[in-house]
């Protein structure tokens, strides 16, 4: 086992916060790229590929440097649902209730920083509740959160065990879906 070395979550990747179009221009929503919120997040598991609402070609182009790569992790950064943490699966735009951080590939491994961070829920919510009425936690505090990461070969190993659990946990789910969905089938007749 190697040593693990301490890192601000800031080091370990670039740190983007979302940002939602203005109401004075309606024409930036369309059906081209997800716009993901925290509404969104009861709908994933580890993955996000689609949300309930899309921006256009213009939307996105107005948006440019908030756009988020693939394998990037979002987490939720204010209110009730703070602390929470997706993966994107195709590139999106988040608004401003999201930070997200789209990993240095040569530092950390994607996979294993989602596990890190969904393992951290409790402090996240700890560091956003400052005493305000609505718990936050800025992108500048958000960025200094110290962590401790093991070596990449290490990391991966990690990740693959928990992704293959995380797998098995989805089919199950898929499994229970359709025993459910005969069952009330059965019943109906």
């Amino acid at each position: 086992m190697s040593e693990w070395k301490e890192y601000k979550l800031g080091q370990l990747g670039v740190v983007i916060t979302g940002k939602t179009p203005s109401k004075n221009n309606p024409e930036d929503w369309g059906d081209s790229m997800p716009f993901i919120t925290p509404s969104d997040y009861k709908n994933y598991r580890k993955m996000a590929s689609k949300s309930e609402r899309y921006l256009s070609i213009e939307g996105i182009n107005r948006l440019l440097n908030k756009i988020i790569p693939e394998k990037s992790i979002l987490v939720t950064c204010i209110g009730s649902d703070m602390g929470k943490i997706v993966m994107n699966a195709v590139p999106v735009i988040t608004n401003q209730q999201i930070n997200s951080i789209i990993p240095n590939k040569s530092i950390i491994d994607s996979d294993f920083l989602y596990y890190l961070l969904v393992e951290m829920y409790e402090t996240l919510r700890m560091y956003g509740g400052d005493g305000t009425a609505i718990p936050i936690l800025n992108k500048g505090d958000f960025e200094n959160i110290r962590v401790e990461i093991p070596s990449l070969p290490e990391q991966r190993a990690i990740a693959s065990v928990l992704s293959s659990l995380d797998d098995k946990i989805d089919l199950l789910h898929r499994e229970n879906k359709t025993l459910e969905a005969m069952a009330e089938t059965l019943f109906r007749q």
